[in-house]
């Protein structure tokens, strides 16, 4: 069984809680941007953000997945309303043991942001990374659950802009 299914089963429902509505582009658009990326637009969460052409997507209020076909790629954003605590403590808490390779502060779209990159005691060959940040009224988490050292989960959280 691959480890990106263990990771969704676990994590992907529990976003999905107080938003019961979790539809296929339920909340967005979508445009082309080349023939390489496409953009997802999710105004009820207020942001925009390319993914790969060909990739299966998956939305909800709470939560935006795109993945790689026949592959354990998966990125996954998720979103909160700043008052809802229990949702937030949720997407912070932690699965598995894990431990941090990496911690800093980036930028996205001119917020400030904390990236951590760290395996798990159980998986400790895979390489999760995970970007935390939030704005006036919304929490956001970005995650490459696929624990692989795949580059273009950067051009994908850099491709990231919040609606105004």
């Amino acid at each position: 069984m691959k480890i990106n299914i263990i990771i969704i089963l676990l994590v992907f429902p529990l976003l999905a809680l107080n938003n019961s509505n979790l539809n296929l582009t339920s909340l967005s658009k979508e445009a082309s941007v080349d023939n390489e990326w496409k953009v997802y637009i999710d105004e009820y969460n207020k942001f925009k953000v390319s993914y790969p052409v060909g990739w299966t997507i998956k939305s909800g209020k709470g939560a935006f997945m795109c993945s790689k076909p026949e592959s354990e790629t998966e990125w996954l954003i998720s979103v909160s309303k700043l008052d809802n605590k229990e949702r937030i403590e949720l997407l912070k808490g932690e699965l598995f043991e894990r431990t941090i390779t990496e911690e800093k502060l980036i930028e996205i779209d001119g917020e400030s942001c904390s990236y951590i990159s760290y395996t798990v005691k159980l998986f400790p060959d895979r390489l999760y990374k995970e970007l935390i940040f939030q704005t006036e009224d919304l929490y956001y988490q970005i995650t490459d659950e696929s624990g692989t050292k795949d580059e273009m989960f950067k051009n994908f959280y850099e491709s990231f802009k919040l609606i105004k």
